[in-house]
């Protein structure tokens, strides 16, 4: 038996910096070279609509899809994600259908973000999608020994993206002979990419520099050059050095555990009275999985989902990833879908949203290379005024996620000039 589904074929940088970074470390570039190549690889769009661009530290952060990792203070570098009010942590899970538990994120627009991780219990064994810090997985993990002597048996990493994958080492210890089950892609890529960058944040001078650098921009109120930091930009400082600071022992511990196993197009897992069905949508990277629990209705999506506003990456395939929403909107008898980030969802209206916003970008940087436009003339015509109006309101700090987090235009662009697959 197959898993209810529409088919479908599984053939932007930005200024945002993510600290949970998402791509490999090249070390040896001078810190002048990596500022002249974010410069030139910045996606705005629009002009932004908030404060002056911050001289902040990089908080071992990567240029997401871009293969760099800064472990110094970079010039001329927004923040990329932050919100008005603290963090929540979860501390206990929402029950979305019967033996079905997501602990969410509430911290989608901060600058170091946890994904979201969800425990499905069958009767016989327990199957986990998406592993984030190794702090959260150990409180998910605590969680799951006081409701269940169930082993978990599969762990699914919907993508590569070390805010989903770096809890993997808890449950496998927990657990040996744990199944880990991603894409080929996501396995490719996560063993060639992933040890060396998390090497490198561990070691003397990677997150605990970092941390120290960070606190002396916030105590002396200044940037690299001299000017006021204004309160929105030092707070959100302030946020990402607790974060750190309370990540930084696991760190220094985190290893690399990937899959083991390779889910093809598609794969059912019996966990004893409940199946859980695991496909291929590529999209937010090549090799997104989602997970479906049929007899719940529950679709789990990884980052093709992704709220308060989508997440893009310099790794995310545009014209596929419409086309993976677009399918998955698809499915029969789906009553509650659960992003990568952020809360859970019952109907499908914000993911046809975002569905509409990549159709729009994706048309307007068609329409401009159609044309013969340069990618500097296709950048200033692109428009995402009204996306950003319904996804971030007057919220400044998702007005700037929406900015430096969902706005691929480099991306679009080489995907319409053929430069990339």
């Amino acid at each position: 038996m197959r898993c209810a589904t529409a088919h479908l074929s599984t053939g932007g940088s930005r200024r945002a910096i993510l600290l949970v970074a998402l791509d490999t470390a090249v070390l040896s570039t001078t810190i002048a070279t990596l500022v002249r190549r974010f410069q030139s690889i910045r996606q705005p769009g629009e002009t932004m609509r908030l404060a002056r661009p911050l001289n902040m530290i990089a908080l071992v952060a990567v240029l997401v899809g871009h293969g760099i990792l800064l472990v110094a203070l970079l010039v001329g570098v927004h923040a990329a994600f932050s919100q008005s009010s603290t963090a929540v942590e979860p501390i206990q899970p929402e029950e979305v259908a019967p033996g079905v538990f997501v602990f969410p994120s509430h911290n989608a627009t901060e600058e170091v973000v946890d994904g979201n991780s969800t425990f499905i219990i069958g009767s016989k064994a327990v199957l986990v999608v998406d592993a984030p810090s190794m702090r959260l997985t150990r409180q998910h993990l605590a969680w799951l020994r006081r409701r269940t002597s169930l082993p978990v048996r599969y762990l699914v990493n919907t993508h590569f993206h070390l805010d989903h994958v770096s809890g993997n080492q808890i449950l496998a210890d927990a657990f040996p002979g744990l199944s880990i089950l991603a894409s080929e892609y996501t396995k490719r890529i996560g063993d060639r990419r992933l040890p060396a960058l998390i090497a490198a944040a561990g070691r003397p001078g990677g997150t605990d520099s970092t941390i120290e650098r960070a606190k002396r921009l916030v105590a002396t109120g200044r940037d690299e050059e001299g000017k006021e930091l204004a309160p929105f930009e030092a707070e959100r400082i302030r946020r990402a050095v607790a974060y750190l600071t309370r990540e930084l022992p696991d760190r220094k511990l985190r290893r690399y555990v990937g899959p083991t196993e390779i889910v093809g197009s598609e794969r059912r897992i019996d966990l004893g009275g409940r199946t859980v069905c695991v496909r291929n949508y590529p999209g937010h990277t090549l090799g997104d999985i989602v997970a479906i629990v049929e007899d719940a209705g529950v679709l789990i999506t990884g980052d093709l989902v992704v709220s308060p506003v989508p997440y893009g990456t310099g790794n995310t395939v545009f014209r596929q990833w419409s086309a993976s929403l677009r399918a998955l909107e698809a499915l029969p008898r789906i009553n509650t879908i659960v992003p990568g980030h952020g809360g859970v969802m019952r109907s499908w209206d914000y993911v046809r949203l975002e569905r509409e916003a990549i159709d729009s970008l994706t048309a307007q940087v068609n329409a401009a290379v159609r044309e013969g436009l340069t990618f500097e003339e296709t950048k200033a015509r692109v428009n995402m005024s009204r996306f950003r109006d319904l996804f971030a309101g007057s919220d400044p700090d998702r007005r700037l996620a929406f900015d430096n987090y969902f706005l691929g235009i480099r991306r679009a662009f080489d995907e319409a000039s053929g430069l990339v697959d």
